[in-house]
């Protein structure tokens, strides 16, 4: 019972963190007026600060917690490779927020939106790359992990 918590605890949480972040892309590449850009940028920097990379983490851990009780902190080389992409997607959110936070410095600045639009694009990259880790991570588990593991 605990070990099928964790695992789906896990994969809620990266799959939360990965749908708010493109969906924070999504509004931000649709806004019209620089008034809602700026506000909408400003929100997707506090929500990467205090939604998005807390879950991220989260998520991680409770992977790690996953695989310590699974597997006793060892099991076949898959596990292993599932918690690097895991980590490795955790950077990828981190240059996600980092993004939307260049992006509300920019606007908050004045800048045109042509000026700030980079930041959003970089943004868009690393939110993809979140999520093209994740579907990796989750490919593993469903052709590898043997049932009853997870």
């Amino acid at each position: 019972m605990t070990l099928k918590f964790l695992h789906v605890l896990s994969t809620a949480l990266f799959a939360g963190a990965a749908l708010t972040m493109l969906a924070l892309q999504g509004y931000l590449a649709r806004s019209q007026e620089l008034g809602e850009q700026r506000a909408l940028a400003r929100a997707g920097a506090a929500a990467g600060n205090w939604v998005v990379m807390p879950v991220m983490h989260l998520a991680f851990l409770t992977g790690v917690a996953h695989w310590a009780l699974a597997f006793d902190f060892r099991g076949p080389p898959y596990i292993h490779v599932m918690l690097t992409v895991g980590l490795v997607s955790v950077g990828a959110a981190q240059m996600w927020k980092r993004s939307a936070r260049k992006l509300a410095e920019a606007l908050g600045r004045g800048e045109s939106w042509a000026d700030a639009k980079p930041h959003l694009e970089a943004g868009t990259r690393h939110a993809f790359l979140t999520v093209g880790l994740l579907v990796i991570t989750y490919g593993v588990a469903v052709f590898k992990v043997p049932a009853g593991r997870g």
